[in-house]
């Protein structure tokens, strides 16, 4: 076995077997071209709950830190 001695690199007379062909628009659309794509009524309303969730909870973990350092002063900076 060869050892490697740097990036991988192709002689110009050698072709790699296998290149990926440029991107194009088409593989970045899909769906009807005139509109959006349509939505799976659960995964929207699985999103919708998880977002929720989510929310909920961030909310209820602030409340939890504001109030466990609501006696702590504010100090913006202690240096002049």
């Amino acid at each position: 076995l060869g050892q490697c001695k740097g990036p991988h690199t192709h002689p110009p007379h050698v072709t790699p077997k296998l290149q990926r062909p440029p991107l194009s628009r088409q593989f970045l659309t899909f769906g009807p071209q005139d509109g959006l794509p349509p939505v799976n009524p659960v995964l929207l309303d699985y999103a919708q709950r998880l977002s929720e969730e989510i929310v909920a909870r961030a909310v209820q973990q602030w409340a939890e830190v504001d109030r466990r350092y609501v006696d702590i002063p504010y100090i913006e900076c202690d240096v002049p």
